[in-house]
């Protein structure tokens, strides 16, 4: 096939294919960053209050916790009961959140996935005392722009389940 038949397949392909703009309907539905979390008063607690509407990315906060990894594992230990754990819960449940200026976590999120990556229902006890386990965390850094403005961030914390119990906690 010559260079002449190459682009005349590279032109019909490409007109064969729906390239037409996204409709302004679509657009709504999809927001600037990745994992944003939007207040809801039916599951977040009024009492929180985010600082900004404008809550910076995980992926620019270099410091996870005061202490490090060690602190943040030590603490949430202390702070959640893991009888409330079984082999049922083995897999990964992730809690996404935001840490507002005063560090006060709130609009948590989470998500279950056993090992094959299949979508987990968490129980309403359990998913209590893992919230009740994560606000309870007070050493999360404040994010400052060097200017004296300080910052909401996202935050996400996963446990790893094997046979019922924590085995590790990512990032």
């Amino acid at each position: 096939m010559n260079l002449k038949n190459h682009v005349l397949a590279i032109v019909v392909i490409a007109n064969s294919c729906n390239c037409s703009p996204a409709s302004n309907t679509s657009k709504e539905k999809y927001f600037g960053d990745v994992g944003y979390i939007k207040f809801n008063p039916q599951i977040d607690s009024p009492s929180y209050k985010p600082c900004r509407n404008d809550i910076v990315p995980i992926y620019q906060n270099g410091n996870i916790y005061k202490g490090e990894k060690i602190a943040l594992i030590s603490e949430f230990a202390q702070s959640f009961d893991t009888t409330y754990l079984s082999s049922k819960n083995d897999g990964y449940i992730t809690l996404r959140f935001v840490v507002n200026c005063n560090k006060e976590v709130g609009m948590i999120r989470t998500e279950a996935f056993n090992y094959d990556y299949e979508a987990q229902k968490i129980e309403e006890e359990l998913l209590l005392k893992l919230k009740k386990a994560l606000v309870s965390l007070k050493n999360w850094p404040k994010i400052e722009d060097g200017k004296g403005n300080v910052f909401d961030y996202y935050q996400y914390l996963t446990l790893k389940i094997s046979n019922g119990k924590i085995e590790t906690i990512l990032p």
